[in-house]
């Protein structure tokens, strides 16, 4: 199995999640509605780029492990600080079951929200994998995850309750997982990375490319409105995949083209910690910035200034947690190969 990081895939994956935690911070219909459109549907297309048949086991621990891990501290610290804080009435007990149950929805993680992702990818490759094993047509594939990510869509649109293990965003999920299988063979193919690295001779063709691509977002979400996979709203179904798509797209050239960035290669290596961990910490600094300043914690987060600043302190912060989280794994394992 080859285990060899892909560089522009990393730094891909930090910027989408550094596009996570801006998003999750902003309360600016603008900036929220063209952040949603597609980061989310990002992560999903880069883990479907790199899917490859292997150890169902080690891929289920590799999820499961820091999910059960992040979801219990993170569950613990709101029962006991922030639950009567925040004046939330949450159900404790619901809520510590759905850690275990995996109903996605805000109201079903309010501890920390975007924890559904984890079960949500765990299930989508697991499911991915069937497929891939059981049907070896490639255009029948195709087909059936279409099919798929169509009942999705009309789960989204009954307003039913929400399945077990993320499975009604699953049905999603698995099409731009798909997508990033197809991405996959195209770049292999046709050099697609090879050939946008040669664009950079003619810079000005390049960014007039990324402008075009971004007027067509915004241009999107303009006409579509709002997209929030964990909450199950996609307006129309075209729409929504083409704005991810092309949100993908735009982040993936700007990847392919930053070059030798150590930083963001490392942050796009901890994604998922950082992932697991900075909804919490983005409610306390903000709620701290908010007293200090005597603002509105909604002006704050509505303020594009004071998103970003926010934004790169809550970054740093989950930088340094990492960093510290990695050295005590790094002393645990150490101290049990001398024993």
């Amino acid at each position: 199995m080859n285990t060899k990081r892909i560089q522009y895939l990393d730094i891909a994956k930090a910027i989408g999640i550094i596009l996570v935690i801006i998003g999750h911070i902003s309360q600016n219909e603008i900036i929220t509605s063209v952040i949603y459109s597609f980061h989310m549907p990002l992560f999903f297309i880069l883990s479907g780029y790199l899917y490859h048949k292997g150890n169902t086991k080690n891929k289920i621990k590799k999820i499961l492990i820091p999910y059960f891990l992040f979801s219990i501290i993170s569950y613990l610290y709101w029962f006991f600080i922030e639950k009567n804080l925040r004046g939330q009435n949450g159900d404790a007990v619901t809520l510590f079951l759905n850690i275990f149950i995996a109903r996605a929805g805000s109201e079903n993680y309010l501890f920390n929200a975007v924890m559904w992702f984890l079960p949500c990818l765990l299930i989508t490759q697991l499911i991915y994998g069937g497929i891939d094993n059981i049907i070896k047509n490639k255009y029948l594939k195709a087909l059936t995850i279409l099919l798929l990510s169509l009942v999705g869509y009309i789960l989204s649109k009954m307003e039913i309750f929400r399945l077990p293990f993320t499975l009604d965003i699953t049905f999603m999920s698995l099409l731009f997982y798909f997508l990033g299988q197809c991405l996959k063979s195209i770049e292999e193919k046709y050099k697609l990375v090879e050939n946008i690295n040669k664009s950079l001779k003619n810079k000005l063709i390049t960014s007039i490319f990324l402008v075009i691509l971004f007027i067509c977002l915004v241009g999107l979400v303009y006409i579509n409105g709002p997209i929030n996979m964990n909450e199950m709203k996609y307006n129309s179904y075209l729409l929504s995949v083409l704005n991810a798509c092309i949100g993908s797209a735009i982040i993936l050239i700007i990847s392919v083209l930053i070059k030798n960035n150590k930083f963001l290669e490392w942050v796009g290596m901890n994604t998922l910690t950082i992932m697991c961990i900075h909804e919490p910490i983005k409610r306390v600094i903000i709620y701290i910035f908010s007293k200090i300043l005597n603002v509105d914690q909604a002006i704050l987060r509505t303020n594009v200034f004071s998103i970003l600043f926010i934004g790169l302190i809550l970054l740093i912060i989950c930088l340094i947690i990492t960093m510290a989280l990695k050295k005590i794994i790094s002393t645990i394992k150490k101290k049990k190969l001398k024993y």
